[in-house]
């Protein structure tokens, strides 16, 4: 977030600070789970006043087990823990269940990454926001929804008493968000932790939500522990921040100190995942388009091309005329929020939806003029791969038969060559060929996607539409499937269509951009055009709410 960098004082070094700003002091904390697995390892951390804290590390470092241990609040209660978490001299490791409740809301607030799980759908928003005066304040009664009134506009809304009556469920995913930052400062807390608030939020409210949680740290002197896995976010928010990896504390320090000179390889490696948005880092070969006067007219110019294809379910609609020409042999990044028809459009391309208006060509060929035969031949000719690897692949088959099952339908191959052409994709995507004996639980969420890649590829496919395939990981995950299928694309000479919200993975995939807004591409050209100087007033939206523009 460009904004916050300029605004955002340099932290004070830890040898300045006093020992009366500490607001959480956690010593030598060792937690172990599951029957004596290791759960954190010997942390000491403190948290100062006025500060913003980055807990920064991949998915499954730790960070959840230590808020945690903060909060102590724990769904497996059969723990070993030793250590202390000190609050206002008080080990709240030590405290009862009833202790901590009167300190959860009140004095340690929370901000959770999914606001709809995290609101009660059944009540009203004013009695949600009323019910924590109620359990944590003296405020009288009469009071209160004027309080709650003045909460809600402090978090942005322009008419608060007529949303007062709304359900969650009437709201966006933002103003969820908005909710809950108003919950989590009710009571002007002395902690506020936040676990990766801005997940999947529109632009515009990450931007907002950011500035609250900045904002609120100067106004109330108040602890901030950010928990993130975005290197880039942590260098624009953070005053201090604290690198973690497998349970243990592996690095601390300011912001300066953490980005600029990293001393453990875990940090370095996390860093140099981050893709950069510098323009000497953008693509600059030039794709020219196929020249008539040069190619014979019979053959197809584009791999893709649309023709005024719209797509509407009920009253919404999803895609709106939409006007494209693809090229063989190069990547297409189609960025835009969640809400913006990206994955109604790989559908569209796929078959697995139907346009209700408008013209849609691969490699030359009209689906719309398709014999049952040519579709064979068309699933084969596009393949996709999904957003969520866990429901993308049947938990009750064994990975050499998912590969395989399209081998055998679509192409007439036996079992038994199926299952050897799905063990030389395994090796392809970097998989072992026995691992075509295990089932999809047995593979992590970054392997299984390697599988789904490989499914995808076993076909042959020509067009390959990779919808959100990397969303849903830290960035070193990223970095490993990015290249992958980057070198894949060179190899096999694949036209990709690569759908994502991330301008940062845009920009390492793609040889163009197309910006898409409401169901329509608002602005299309080359990646280092597109990135580097948008025209459209939304690709600079979206641009300027790409963190640590300026750092990587």
């Amino acid at each position: 977030m460009k904004q916050n960098k300029k605004t955002k004082p340099e932290a004070q070094s830890d040898d300045l600070r006093k020992e009366d700003d500490v607001i959480l002091n956690i010593q030598n904390l060792n937690i172990a789970t599951d029957a004596g697995s290791d759960g954190l390892q010997d942390i000491s951390l403190q948290l100062y006043r006025g500060e913003i804290l980055c807990l920064l590390g991949q998915i499954d470092a730790g960070q959840a087990m230590l808020i945690s241990a903060i909060t102590n609040d724990y769904r497996d209660k059969k723990r070993i823990a030793s250590g202390s978490v000190v609050f206002k001299g008080r080990n709240l490791m030590e405290l009862s269940e009833n202790d901590m409740v009167s300190l959860r809301g009140k004095n340690i607030a929370m901000l959770f990454q999914n606001p709809e799980n995290a609101l009660n759908p059944t009540m009203i928003i004013g009695m949600q926001l009323e019910e924590i005066l109620q359990i944590h304040s003296d405020i009288p009664k009469t009071q209160q929804k004027e309080h709650c009134l003045n909460l809600l506009e402090q978090v942005g809304f322009a008419t608060p008493a007529s949303l007062y009556h709304f359900y969650p469920s009437q709201l966006t995913r933002g103003q969820c968000q908005k909710i809950m930052f108003a919950m989590a400062i009710a009571l002007q807390p002395d902690i506020l932790i936040a676990d990766e608030p801005i997940t999947a939020l529109d632009v515009v409210s990450k931007i907002d939500i950011l500035q609250m949680i900045c904002d609120y740290k100067k106004q109330s002197d108040c602890g901030i522990i950010y928990i993130t896995h975005d290197c880039a976010l942590a260098a624009d928010i953070a005053d201090r921040i604290a690198v973690m990896a497998q349970g243990k504390l592996v690095e601390c320090g300011t912001v300066k100190q953490i980005i600029n000179k990293p001393q453990h390889d875990v940090t370095k490696q996390m860093l140099a995942s981050v893709p950069s948005l510098k323009v000497s880092s953008l693509k600059t070969e030039r794709r020219d388009l196929p020249n008539d006067a040069v190619n014979n007219k019979k053959l197809p110019h584009y791999m893709l091309e649309l023709r005024g294809v719209s797509k509407a379910y009920q009253h919404t609609v999803a895609v709106s005329n939409l006007e494209l020409q693809l090229p063989k042999g190069v990547i297409l990044s189609i960025v835009g929020e969640a809400d913006a028809g990206k994955t109604t459009l790989a559908k569209l391309i796929v078959g697995l939806e139907h346009a209700d208006n408008g013209d849609i060509f691969i490699d030359g060929h009209h689906r719309g003029e398709m014999k049952k035969s040519d579709i064979y031949r068309e699933h084969c000719l596009t393949q996709m791969i999904f957003q969520d690897p866990f429901s993308s692949l049947n938990p009750k088959h064994r990975v050499g038969h998912i590969i395989g099952r399209g081998l055998m339908v679509l192409q007439n191959k036996s079992e038994q060559e199926a299952w050897v052409i799905a063990k030389d994709y395994l090796e392809l995507v970097g998989l072992k060929r026995v691992d075509a004996d295990k089932k999809p639980d047995e593979f992590s969420a970054g392997h299984r996607q390697l599988i789904a890649l490989a499914r995808a590829l076993a076909l042959h496919p020509k067009l390959l539409i990779a919808d959100e395939i990397v969303s849903k990981f830290d960035s070193s995950v990223q970095k490993e499937i990015l290249e992958l299928l980057l070198d894949l694309q060179k190899r096999l000479n694949l036209t990709i269509i690569f759908m994502t919200r991330d301008l940062r993975v845009a920009a390492k995939m793609s040889d163009f951009v197309a910006v898409m807004y409401q169901g329509k591409i608002v602005e299309m050209g080359l990646a280092k055009n597109v990135l580097a100087k948008p025209s459209h007033s939304y690709s600079k939206q979206l641009l300027n709410a790409v963190s640590g523009v300026e750092r990587f």
